[in-house]
């Protein structure tokens, strides 16, 4: 019961950030689009379900890596308004984070629905 309680406490938080991820960075809701497409590429081309538990996580992660940019930049752009090099690097960091978690979703969806996108035609 403490766990289930727990969920109810925090679920909301967490609903409340995706909906400010989604209104603050332009780029968020095209990239919840394009997981969305890939997982539903994934159930048209009945995937197993180890290759959509990889697809899932690694695009669940590149979209929380989004998140966390996005909270970075906030925090930074209240902090400090004015442009600050120390500031930039912080939010360059950011950026790099996203960089580096795309890039395992990208090569999962290319190596899992690629062959099969390749067959299929």
């Amino acid at each position: 019961m403490r766990l289930l309680k727990k969920i109810q406490t925090n679920l909301p938080h967490g609903l409340r950030g995706i909906k400010i991820a989604w209104q603050k960075e332009p780029q968020f809701p095209w990239q919840v689009g394009f997981a969305l497409c890939i997982l539903a590429l994934a159930g048209l081309l009945q995937v197993g379900t180890d290759d959509l538990a990889i697809l899932a996580i690694s695009l669940g992660l590149a979209l929380g890596a989004e998140i966390v940019n996005t909270a970075l930049e906030i925090l930074c752009d209240k902090l400090h308004p004015a442009y600050d090099q120390e500031i930039g690097k912080v939010k360059d960091l950011g950026a790099a984070l996203v960089i580096i978690a795309g890039i395992p979703a990208i090569i999962a969806t290319i190596v899992i629905l690629g062959p099969r996108i390749i067959a299929s035609l």
